[in-house]
């Protein structure tokens, strides 16, 4: 004789809904996580490529006055 619940069965539907549901309040939070995760990312690397951008400019300007005052 099979005593398990049927698919149909109020607690087979509600434990079905509930895991389902858990299921997709997971991937939205792994989802988030990712993408805050990635604007982290981006933002360290546009700040990277900033201080680099003022190290070459300040680089150029520190050897267009050596050469300026050379000229002179």
């Amino acid at each position: 004789m099979d005593v398990t619940p049927g698919r149909n069965h109020p607690f087979v539907r509600f434990t079905y809904n509930v895991g389902f549901e858990s299921i997709q309040s997971f991937q939205k939070v792994l989802i988030s996580s990712i993408l805050s995760f990635s604007k982290v990312l981006i933002s360290f690397s546009l700040f990277k490529l900033s201080l680099l951008f003022r190290a070459a400019l300040s680089e150029i300007l520190f050897v267009s006055t050596i050469v300026l005052s050379k000229d002179c």
